[in-house]
């Protein structure tokens, strides 16, 4: 009997041993958890509709390319400083540099309507209404013709920006020639009208006046402002004319010899709205030369440099700009 009892208490030993030793069978799902997570690690197959996106992108890498062709900025031209440039504020007329003495001689300084270029504006300006009229300019700094003839032959521009009312004949705009009487020598330098033309004169050493090719081929016009620019670049032996920023002698007027100051006390003189004249010729009825009867000026100013082709196309634009 007491081997019966131990035979079966052996084989509940053996039973619970071998019941135990199947845990590790049946916890196996759990440790294969992974086995589980498996649809996690496929997540680059699901992402996979997400990939193209660089594909659908591409043609905004194209953009970049075309976006770097931006249009050219704008190019800035620069203008020298003025050595003169007239102002006609207040009432007055000044030379906003002070390198000239001005004596107003009848003229005035009014707000005038002028047009130009399809704009409309009221601008003071100074205005010229008889033939006895005018404003007379000395340089303040050149004492004598030797350092006029220096100061050209170092190259100049002059500009203008007016209205000629009334043509007729030779007309003074800008101008300081003379012929004196005693020696009949000629010299100086002038912007002027004949007929409506507007012309660039020079003289030389030759005892002779340059023109002829810097003549505008034809009159300025009656009502709308007209911007005339005269350059004399003696280095280069040529002197050029400029109307509306257009020149009217492209391959420029060729100077001979050495650059002629006017004579006696003229040397350094000038007049706008008119010529400067010698004064043992003056008289009561003729107290200027080409006198000019019916001028609206809105700006002028004179360089100590000679101005590019596209310099006066910029100080033509900028005078414009006076009427916006």
């Amino acid at each position: 009997m007491k081997k019966l009892i131990a035979l079966i208490l052996a084989a509940m030993f053996v039973f619970a041993v071998a019941s135990c030793g199947n845990e590790p069978a049946q916890s196996t799902p759990t440790e294969s958890t992974p086995a589980e997570s498996t649809p996690e690690a496929s997540e680059p197959e699901e992402s996979t509709p997400e990939g193209p996106e660089p594909e659908e992108s591409t043609p905004e890498t194209t953009n970049p390319e075309e976006s770097t062709k931006e249009p050219d900025p704008p190019v800035i031209v620069e203008l020298p400083e003025a050595y003169v440039d007239f102002d006609f504020r207040n009432g007055t007329i000044t030379d906003a540099k002070g390198h000239v003495t001005i004596e107003n001689r009848g003229a005035t300084v009014v707000e005038a309507t002028v047009t130009a270029g399809g704009k409309s504006a009221s601008l003071d300006a100074l205005r010229i209404d008889e033939s006895g009229s005018y404003v007379l300019c000395t340089f303040g700094e050149m004492g004598t013709d030797a350092a006029v003839k220096e100061w050209a032959e170092g190259g100049f521009a002059v500009e203008a920006f007016y209205v000629m009312g009334e043509k007729k004949g030779v007309q003074g705009i800008v101008c300081g020639t003379e012929q004196v009487n005693s020696t009949k020598l000629r010299g100086g330098w002038g912007i002027a009208e004949n007929a409506g033309k507007p012309y660039f004169i020079t003289a030389t050493s030759g005892n002779a006046y340059i023109s002829a090719n810097t003549t505008a081929e034809s009159a300025s016009s009656e009502t709308e402002l007209v911007h005339v620019v005269a350059v004399y670049d003696y280095a280069a032996k040529k002197q050029y004319l400029y109307v509306n920023g257009v020149c009217v002698n492209s391959a420029g007027e060729t100077i001979s010899g050495e650059f002629a100051p006017a004579g006696a006390e003229a040397f350094n003189k000038f007049c706008l709205g008119s010529d400067y004249r010698e004064t043992a010729k003056v008289t009561e009825t003729t107290p200027i030369d080409f006198p000019t009867p019916d001028m609206t000026m809105v700006d002028a100013k004179i360089y100590s440099s000679v101005l590019s082709a596209e310099q006066v196309k910029a100080a033509y634009e900028n005078a414009l700009a006076l009427l916006d």
